[in-house]
């Protein structure tokens, strides 16, 4: 989703004309409203608020649109019999939402971004005054998200020390969220970021670092700019002191299973919008490509630029036709031969970047854009982060025979192939944008090659380990009074936690996580073992060393096999459900039920419906209730 329209300036000019003639006459009966008093006077109103709706969302301006679809539901709302909503509050949300709607409109029309973060916030004032939750500025802003910082897995800090510092690092944050609430703001937010920073630092999840990576960045948007909305960010920042109050008492495992993805969302938003942005605010909004989501208006090439771009092409032609018919062949052998060598993607790269430097001499950018992103895209299937399959073939060949085309008929560069640059340019930022999900940009994380190399170093060693924690294990199951049994069993655990954690292996290192807490705790003799918690740890060492075998062996999506040893081992420690993992259970199924029925040729849609059946029959076999586990297995089926 685009905050901003990316529909031509012409045809964006044509819509606003018609949207400003049905803003004024609405404008006109507010006012006879005000003076007369009668209700009757408003019900053309809603025609035209619906009518401007309808245009904002052919422009596809979609924070727009809501706003003006709210502002349509409210005046729906005040005309009833009946109504609470005072005519003060309602006259002046109305008039808010027109005027800030014309006043973005003329923003977009001279290429300037929408004001999204004013816009939010006033469809949530119109939300509360009809007696509506507030929207979360992530219904209106999605973006990816498989982004991670670099974190360094091998110095993680025990989990007494990591609760320890995170305590000391809570304390100052509530001293600077304090200071932030008394008209304090800057230093506050600049107290708030320096602890976020200290958090960052003491990470090894790639998930929860990415956290607090995106969370300096939002301190930095409520240190430099101007805080209309207090509550809205006073709501943020007491979510941001629940989650340093879990990493406290919990350590970091409290929020790898749920590392606050619909908050980083929402810090994204202010990030990439705020208009005062620091040097961390600008790396995020890279990183995170976030300005794909506030793009400026495109326009249509003039004829004057379209005749500029041809007489450069034109003078291209001579210093690229080689290099262009050297890159074509490239691709061609690599993408054709039944053993393809990282020679000729080394070359294609070579030349690639040797054509965008001629474009960009020549002041071609169409060219030069192509050929930069085609460069990045090679350099991922060099890496192994982009598999070298037919559809990633087609379109790296489709801008390849774009640029040979150009500059062999320079002549003929009109409209329409400007047009068909521009399609090129977005299908291969589509294929780069679909396979992040491999490997995200500037993550700890690795590509396919390095991963298995690594794995076959450390596989053994893995497996080793774990060898041993299951021979200690069966010795203590035959006298469960020898707790000697179990020392230092602990320190395996982590030495083989620590091992997936470099490998990115989030959800296993969870269970191994729970398994070393209980080891330890028996080995301290905190707890007292039982014959269903020793079965239980001995399931999950079985279940650690059947899952390391599969990644050797190249399977994927095992997540399967580590659920129910999870929840096992959490029945046995005793742990219960609580109401809101239910709730939150249930909605997360009834919206993958809803999005895969909309669109039930998605096979990724599919998939997460399962996955949302797979744990809600995890949590039927935790909280035992077997006619409920049936019937999901039936739906499942």
């Amino acid at each position: 989703m685009a905050n901003h329209s990316s529909i031509d300036l012409e045809t964006f000019k044509w819509v606003k004309g018609e949207v400003d003639v049905t803003l004024l006459r609405a404008e006109e009966q507010v006012q006879q409203y005000v003076r007369s008093d009668d209700k009757v006077d408003l019900v053309n109103l809603v025609n035209n608020l619906h009518q401007v709706v309808g245009s904002l969302q052919m422009l596809e301006l979609k924070s727009l649109s809501t706003l003006l679809l709210e502002t349509e539901e409210l005046v729906e709302d005040f005309i009833q019999k009946g109504s609470s909503i005072r005519k003060a509050s309602f006259v002046v949300l109305v008039d808010s939402s027109l005027g800030l709607l014309r006043a973005n409109m003329a923003r977009i029309e001279q290429g300037q971004a929408e004001r999204s973060i004013e816009i939010v916030e006033l469809v949530n004032q119109v939300r509360a005054v009809r007696g509506q939750d507030e929207i979360e500025i992530s219904s209106l802003f999605s973006p990816g998200i498989e982004v991670f910082p670099q974190v360094n897995a091998e110095s993680a800090l025990r989990d007494k020390v990591y609760t320890k510092r995170a305590g000391v690092l809570r304390n100052h944050y509530q001293l600077a969220l304090l200071d932030f609430l008394k008209d304090k703001p800057k230093p506050g937010a600049e107290k708030m970021r320096s602890v976020f920073e200290k958090v960052f630092a003491m990470s090894a999840f790639g998930s929860v670092a990415r956290l607090w990576w995106v969370a300096t960045a939002y301190a930095d948007f409520l240190s430099l700019n101007k805080i209309n909305n207090r509550a809205v960010h006073t709501r943020i920042l007491r979510q941001i002191d629940d989650l340093l109050r879990d990493l406290s008492k919990m350590g970091e495992s409290a929020l790898v299973s749920d590392p606050a993805d619909e908050l980083v969302k929402i810090m994204l938003f202010y990030s990439v919008a705020g208009e005062q942005r620091s040097e961390r605010m600008s790396e995020i909004v890279e990183a995170f490509r976030l300005q794909d989501y506030f793009i400026e208006t495109s326009s249509v090439a003039s004829q004057e630029e379209l005749n500029e771009l041809m007489k450069n092409l034109i003078a291209l032609a001579p210093v690229a036709k080689a290099r262009v018919s050297k890159t074509r062949d490239l691709a061609t052998d690599y993408f054709e031969s039944e053993a393809p060598s990282d020679e000729h993607l080394t070359s294609l790269i070579d030349e690639l970047a040797a054509l965008q430097s001629s474009a960009e001499q020549h002041n071609v950018g169409p060219i030069a854009d192509l050929c930069k992103e085609a460069q990045e895209l090679v350099s991922k299937i060099r890496l192994g982060d982009v598999v070298a399959d037919d559809e990633t073939g087609f379109h790296l060949a489709s801008a390849i025979i774009f640029i040979d085309t150009s500059v062999s008929f320079p002549n003929e560069y009109d409209a329409d192939a400007h047009e068909t640059g521009q399609d090129k340019l977005l299908a291969l930022r589509a294929v780069l944008d679909s396979t992040s999900g491999n490997v995200a940009p500037n993550s700890g994380t690795m590509n396919r090659r390095e991963r298995k190399e690594l794995l076959n170093v450390i596989g053994s060693e893995i497996e080793r380990n774990l060898k041993e924690v299951e021979s200690r294990l069966e010795a203590f199951a035959i006298d469960m009074n020898d707790a000697e049994q179990l020392v230092g069993i602990g320190d395996k655990v982590t030495q083989v936690r620590g091992a997936l954690q470099v490998l990115g292996e989030q959800k296993v290192s969870l269970l191994l996580t729970i398994a070393e807490q209980e080891f330890r705790a028996i080995e301290r003799q905190d707890k007292v073992a039982t014959s269903e918690l020793v079965e239980a740890l001995a399931i999950s060492v079985g279940t650690i060393e059947e899952y390391v075998r599969g990644l050797k062996s190249g399977r994927v999506d095992m997540d399967y096999i580590l659920d129910r040893s999870i929840t096992d081992l959490e029945v046995a420690i005793g742990r219960r459900v609580m109401r809101a993992d239910v709730e939150t259970l249930l909605e997360s199924a009834s919206g993958s039920l809803i999005a895969w029925l909309g669109d039930q040729s998605d096979f990724e849609l599919f998939n997460k419906l399962k996955s949302s059946h797979r744990d809600l029959t995890v949590l039927a076999r935790k909280t035992k209730l077997i006619k409920v586990d049936h019937l999901i297995r039936e739906q499942d089926r």
